[in-house]
């Protein structure tokens, strides 16, 4: 009793077992167990009962991301902007495998798998080509699904019953005699017993402001005036030499470090 609970308190420090990854870039569950790395309840020369986890279980960080780009054409005027973004993240996944093997009876994989996924906030702020601040604070997330899987094994094992009708000793009486001379695994059926999308993505959830280089509500000068009352100033000299600075240096920056915006 003490040594399954031990095993239940220890399956978070687990060793690392064979890991797949989706078609996006996300690690996903890992069927292939290697009993000397893993957390074994029993194990012993033919047989054993183990447990294994893929890490990490959970990492944090952040990423700051730069954008450089232009507002849909199908919404005039078209203004160019830059974005600036720092993002803190978590990347979570839980990845559990139950592996029961019988030598020459059975072996029964149970794997209970949540998807890697990541959830981040934002804090976002935008300087369009008018010259106007635009802030925003909120959070994203990719998809979250988590599936138990059900694998079996069955042995298919054959024994020879007559080989030399003069001499049984190689397949009956002889001290090499074996029950079974040959075994080998059946094929496997993978059952998704459970599978649910526990949350869809999103593209950005905002709690305040906005991620609009055109909003109105929130995108304010640099001199204290809205988007709508910048307008009235936009054939001034200074600004339209201010405008033109502005693009130059972004449109000069975004062509010579690429790898520095999306």
């Amino acid at each position: 009793m003490m040594k399954i609970a031990s095993a239940a308190l220890a399956i978070a420090s687990l060793g690392a077992a064979t890991e797949q990854t989706t078609a996006d870039g996300r690690k996903t569950r890992a069927v292939q167990l290697s009993s000397d790395e893993d957390l074994c309840i029993f194990e012993n020369f033919d047989d054993s009962w183990c447990f294994a986890a893929t890490p990490p279980m959970l990492k944090a960080g952040w990423e700051v991301k730069q954008t450089w780009t232009k507002t849909p054409s199908t919404d005039l005027p078209v203004l160019e902007y830059y974005q600036w973004q720092l993002q803190p993240y978590a990347q979570i996944q839980a990845n559990l495998i139950s592996n029961l093997f019988l030598q020459n009876v059975w072996v029964n994989v149970i794997t209970a798998d949540l998807d890697q996924f990541k959830v981040n906030m934002f804090i976002s702020l935008i300087i369009n080509e008018n010259f106007e601040v635009c802030p925003g604070l909120g959070w994203e997330t990719q998809r979250v699904l988590f599936k138990i899987l059900w694998t079996m094994k069955m042995w298919n094992c054959s024994k020879t019953l007559v080989n030399d009708l003069a001499d049984f000793s190689s397949t009956w009486t002889g001290y090499d005699a074996k029950y079974f001379e040959d075994c080998a695994q059946s094929n496997n059926v993978e059952v998704i017993f459970y599978e649910k999308e526990i949350k869809k993505a999103n593209d950005g959830v905002e709690w305040y402001g906005t991620t609009n280089a055109k909003s109105v509500k929130y995108c304010t000068g640099l001199l204290g005036s809205t988007s709508a009352a910048s307008l009235a100033g936009e054939n001034d000299p200074a600004v339209l030499m201010a405008k033109m600075a502005y693009k130059t240096f972004f449109n000069w920056a975004a062509k010579t470090y690429p790898e520095s915006f999306e």
